[in-house]
């Protein structure tokens, strides 16, 4: 098990470490914004690693690229195609913003 920290909500979960963030997020009931449902094409589960960004699995070519396209900064990630291998503290980046869904575009 690993230990996930959120910075804005001050909440600390615990996953497998076979789970991405984006997934241990939900099953917690952290919100968390997702439009594509973890394919990293929208972009919208972008958090910030805090601490533990050794820790992570390595960024794959898929998720280069929606980085690039977002301008991300290079201590983001995206929470669907990041993977947790030990303790990490993020920062959810559209925390609190209402959920986008396919109806409401």
């Amino acid at each position: 098990m690993v230990s996930i920290s959120i910075k804005n909500s001050g909440r600390q979960i615990e996953t497998v470490m076979v789970r991405s963030i984006l997934i241990a997020l939900q099953v917690n009931e952290v919100p968390i914004k997702t439009l594509c449902g973890g394919k990293a094409i929208c972009g919208q589960c972008l958090v910030r690693i805090l601490k533990g960004q050794q820790y992570l699995s390595p960024v794959q070519p898929r998720e280069t690229l929606a980085l690039q396209r977002l301008g991300a900064d290079p201590d983001m990630r995206l929470a669907c195609q990041t993977y947790p291998g030990k303790d990490i503290e993020i920062e959810i980046i559209n925390y609190g913003s209402k959920q986008i869904t396919p109806d409401l575009m």
